[in-house]
């Protein structure tokens, strides 16, 4: 709120802009470009990860509950590992009707999120190849790209 932090202020903001404008200038098809940032990172972010780590930890959980509880200076004794099917299967399939129906819908969930995505980078993926083959994707000429 002081003289000098408005000059500084206004010089960002020039700088800032600055940067922008030469990335976007500098990235041809830059909107092709960020979709297909945001179909390979943001969506998994947002869509895909989220019934994936909710799925892993009800199996976890239901397949754990087979085991022996922990208790401090006692041994820990599992059934089972992850690299026999039983786990699995355990870990999917028991919890009662409920928690199934969840993890269904999360299994359903996850590979609607995976489908959209591959889409995503599919439809960003032709987009780009066709601002490329155009020509108009050309950076930092002075005559216009549009």
């Amino acid at each position: 709120m002081t003289p000098k932090g408005h000059i500084v202020w206004t010089g960002v903001v020039v700088i800032w802009w600055g940067i922008a404008y030469v990335i976007g200038v500098g990235i041809p098809a830059v909107g092709a470009l960020s979709g297909l940032v945001a179909a390979v990172c943001i969506f998994q972010f947002t869509y895909t990860f989220p019934p994936l780590f909710m799925l892993a930890l009800d199996m976890h959980i239901d397949a754990a509950a087979a085991d022996t509880p922990w208790q401090p200076g006692q041994p820990y004794h599992r059934i089972d590992t992850w690299k026999q099917w039983s786990r699995w299967s355990r870990g999917f399939w028991s919890g009662g009707r409920k928690r199934l129906m969840w993890k269904i819908l999360n299994v359903i969930y996850l590979l609607g999120a995976l489908a959209t995505a591959g889409l995503g980078m599919w439809a960003s993926g032709v987009s780009l190849k066709q601002a490329y083959d155009a020509g108009t994707a050309a950076p930092f000429k002075c005559k216009a790209n549009v």
